[in-house]
């Protein structure tokens, strides 16, 4: 019998890590750490110190994220015309634009040591620019450390702080200088990745197929129609778009078989462990080192090397060996939503797949016919409360969809795969395109069909913190019926979910009978109203570009839209006149019991009196005038004002003794 692979609680450490670094994030200070330390040493003469390390990895966690924590960037460094100077860390293409994450030493002429770090969008797919460039680039750059918005809205600044960025900036093709090129090992990995993708697309697939086997097996997804990864998500299917430890698995199978001579051997049949190692670990770097291929390669290394020392390894330990390794280097990758699902996802299949499975391992074809089934609803028992509370969204037909498209994309994806390492040495094989084609066009055919059902996914979920904690431990409960057979434990995680339900119903907040809203950091003067079931917008921008708006706030506002019970979405301002509530006419606004006078362009202003003043227009307006024809409660000035503009207004509002709210920092809001 083997002896075990390590005694260590790697499950507590995990645990106590990640608290110590939600601790630090909610702003825990020093001592309070230093206490809990303290506390753990006077433990460690007690014999049970299993939970000991745990609480003396809370101070560890505390100390990661700390030496870990961004650089915040200074308060006159927002706003527009902004010059920042910094090297590119990552580059992301994503269709005609490029999206980089920049590491910035001079902002706004500050210096910034250590520097700063912020996401670049650059509206062009033509530079020289590298991982490892000097650059230097002229934007607006937008503080994300505090999110301000419309209600329900996701917050975009949750996406970055796995990344340490605090803030974003976009910029034109003009304004943005490369000054060095790019250099270093990252760079050349990511051309190394470009090589990958261009051997697939010069295999002799299809430009469909082509697509899809860069996005699964390069992990370059910006070349994917968005038809297609709106169809794959609604379906439950996203985890086959991004790489994750399901492509890192098909890709060591296929490595692990083509070294399997070696395990005839005594002599070098460990050596195929190495290797297998190696080739997982040069995949992962070379596809932009994903936190789930990170994941599924320190799991898979972990295990290897078991095996190679003859210890016998558990599993739960191995994953929060991973988790250890990949918080200690970088401890703001808790925060990212795809770290969390992937380890969610693990999770649940070391939890759920075994013990949903009704047959033995013995009988091996009907317990792969009957994993086939069990897996993908072992991972979603993991992973959607985390889909659902960052995404609020659940897909029907995940199981029917997994069960049908799941067995050809393992056996497309391996056929990509052959196809990349035959490229990159400069052979081909026709038959083998000719028969991935063949697969994707069937699972495409099988997505399709099951798209032309209806209701395919629950959209617009909102589920509240004390919900969220409810259902945890309804999860908890399940997880304990179906590992210990318990019928009790199964009643009461059907009992908290159905709680959980009842107080989501009961406890959900009242919407006001009307909303007016002018959004922060939005790159137009755009107001947000809505009366009942109706909802309106207000925009600066030429007529010819408001559909392309309605459509953009309809998605950004979806979920806003439907627990207001908006069905129709947005109309223009200009189809408000009959809407009781809502009234436009000419420059004047009439939201509920409120009056807005709309300065859009200079004209004559007439003495009337009004609630609040919004100035959109980027001409001279004499505010002295507005104000003392008007008396308004509140001046607002928008984005559509240039940052000059809005500090002269804000001075001559200050100086006359008149209030002023700047919406294009903070949203400004009105309920009734």
């Amino acid at each position: 019998m083997q002896a075990p692979y390590s005694r260590i609680p790697l499950v507590p450490i995990a645990v106590g890590l990640i608290a110590g670094i939600i601790l630090f994030d909610a702003g825990l200070h020093w001592s309070g750490a230093a206490a809990i330390t303290v506390i753990a040493v006077a433990l460690l003469y007690f014999r049970d110190r299993f939970y000991t390390f745990g609480l003396l990895s809370v101070g560890l966690g505390w100390f990661c994220a700390f030496c870990h924590a961004p650089v915040a960037l200074l308060p006159d460094a927002a706003g527009k015309d902004r010059d920042i100077h910094g090297e590119i860390l990552r580059i992301m293409p994503s269709g005609d634009n490029m999206r980089m994450l920049v590491e910035a030493d001079t902002v706004h002429g500050r210096c910034y040591e250590p520097p700063v770090r912020l996401w670049v969008m650059l509206l062009s797919d033509e530079t020289d620019a590298g991982i490892g460039s000097k650059i230097k680039a002229r934007g607006r750059v937008v503080v994300s450390d505090d999110f301000d918005g419309l209600p329900y809205e996701t917050d975009a600044g949750i996406f970055s702080k796995a990344d340490g960025a605090v803030a974003s900036m976009i910029v034109f093709r003009q304004h943005f200088t490369t000054l060095s090129s790019g250099n270093g090992y990252r760079e050349r990995l990511r051309q190394l990745q470009s090589r990958m993708a261009d051997a697939i697309y010069l295999s002799g697939v299809e430009g469909r197929t082509a697509d899809f086997l860069v996005a699964t097996v390069c992990g370059e997804d910006s070349y994917l129609p968005k038809t297609t990864v709106e169809m794959f998500r609604v379906l439950g299917l996203a985890h086959l778009l991004a790489l994750s430890g399901f492509h890192v698995a098909i890709f060591a199978w296929m490595i692990s078989l083509a070294v399997y001579p070696l395990k005839l051997s005594r002599r070098y049949a460990r050596l195929r462990h190495i290797i297998v190692m190696a080739t997982v670990w040069g995949y992962v770097l070379s596809t932009g080192i994903a936190p789930s291929t990170v994941r599924a390669a320190l799991l898979l290394s972990v295990v290897l090397a078991g095996r190679m020392m003859q210890r016998r390894g558990g599993s739960y330990n191995a994953l929060a060996a991973s988790a250890v390794l990949m918080l200690c280097v970088s401890p703001y990758m808790l925060f990212s939503p795809g770290f969390q699902l992937s380890f969610a996802a693990v999770l649940g299949l070391m939890i759920f797949a075994e013990p949903l499975n009704p047959f033995n391992r013995r009988r091996r074809f009907l317990h792969a016919m009957a994993s086939a089934v069990t897996v993908p609803l072992a991972a979603v028992l993991g992973t959607w409360l985390v889909s659902a509370i960052y995404f609020h969204t659940f897909p029907l037909f995940f199981l029917p969809a997994n069960i049908a498209v799941g067995a050809i994309a393992s056996a497309l994806i391996a056929c990509g795969v052959v196809l990349m390492i035959l490229g990159l040495n400069g052979f081909g094989c026709p038959p083998l395109a000719w028969g991935a084609d063949c697969l994707y066009n069937v699972s495409d055919s099988l997505c399709r069909s099951l798209m032309g059902l209806p209701e395919t996914e629950i959209r617009n979920i909102d589920i509240s913190w004390y919900a969220v904690l409810i259902l945890v431990v309804a999860t908890v409960f399940l997880a304990v019926a179906v590992n210990k057979r318990r019928p009790a434990a199964a009643i009461i995680a059907c009992g908290l979910c159905l709680l959980a339900f009842c107080s989501q119903r009961l406890m959900a907040e009242e919407p006001p009978a009307g909303e007016f809203y002018i959004p922060a950091n939005t790159d137009d003067s755009r107001m947000v109203m809505r009366h009942g079931g109706f909802a309106a917008l207000y925009t600066g921008l030429p007529e010819a570009a408001s559909p392309a708006l309605v459509r953009k706030c309809s998605e950004r506002y979806s979920l806003w839209l439907a627990k207001r019970d908006c069905r129709d979405g947005f109309v223009m301002a200009d189809s408000i006149g009959d809407v009781a509530g809502l009234r436009l006419r000419g420059n004047l606004l009439s939201v509920g019991p409120y009056s807005i006078w709309i300065v859009d362009k200079s004209g004559s202003i007439p003495e009337i009196k009004i609630d609040y003043i919004v100035l959109m227009d980027s001409g001279k307006v004499d505010i002295d005038e507005i104000v003392r024809k008007m008396s308004p409660r509140i001046v607002v000035l928008t984005s559509g004002l240039r940052p000059g503009q809005r500090e002269k207004y804000a001075a001559t509002c200050r100086l006359a003794g008149q209030p002023v709210h700047n919406a294009a920092d903070s949203t400004f809001r009105l309920l009734w």
